[in-house]
């Protein structure tokens, strides 16, 4: 499945099925294990190939990569609503700076723009712009789209996919998720 077709992807009933993950206009409560699936079910569009138009499928894979990112972020107040102390989350986090706090500070930078203060790690980082990337030959044409952060560029799709594995990570240590 390519981007371009997951963006039309809702049912005639209003519900949209991503990887096993069913979204309705009724599902408005979302616990820590149902923030992180999602965001989870999401991330697989984007490592997707984009489809054609590819500048349509950049912009597509870019919304579902800040879409996730958004969700990255909320983790970290819903596993202190689940009942994780607010010191335990954010030592978490910030223990993994380019990774866990990396991920959350693109979040909060995707909801409200550049950062006007440090966030947790430490710096302010930033988004550069979407890309198609090309393989080796016959390979498919993938989105990307870097993170920087004081001077050091990232993969923030990487950073997402180790972000999502490190807090499934967590909330099986917190028995949050099984």
């Amino acid at each position: 499945m390519s981007v371009s077709e997951v963006v039309g992807g809702f049912s005639g009933s209003g519900q949209l099925e991503l990887n096993g993950v069913v979204i309705t206009p009724n599902d408005h409560e979302r616990d820590v294990v149902r923030r992180w699936r999602e965001a989870d079910a999401t991330f697989s569009v984007v490592e997707q190939p984009l489809g054609q138009p590819v500048d349509s499928a950049i912009l597509a894979a870019q919304r579902f990569l800040t879409v996730v990112l958004a969700d990255i972020w909320s983790l970290n107040e819903a596993a202190q609503r689940a009942g994780i102390d607010k010191n335990v989350v954010k030592a978490a986090i910030q223990a993994s700076r380019e990774t866990l706090a990396l991920a959350h500070d693109l979040g909060n930078y995707v909801k409200h723009g550049p950062l006007t203060w440090d966030g947790l790690t430490d710096g302010r980082p930033t988004l550069g712009p979407p890309q198609a990337k090309t393989g080796s030959v016959g390979t498919s044409t993938t989105f990307s789209q870097s993170a920087f952060l004081e001077g050091d560029e990232f993969s923030a799709v990487d950073v997402a996919r180790q972000a999502l594995g490190e807090w499934e990570s967590l909330l099986r240590g917190w028995a949050l998720l099984s």
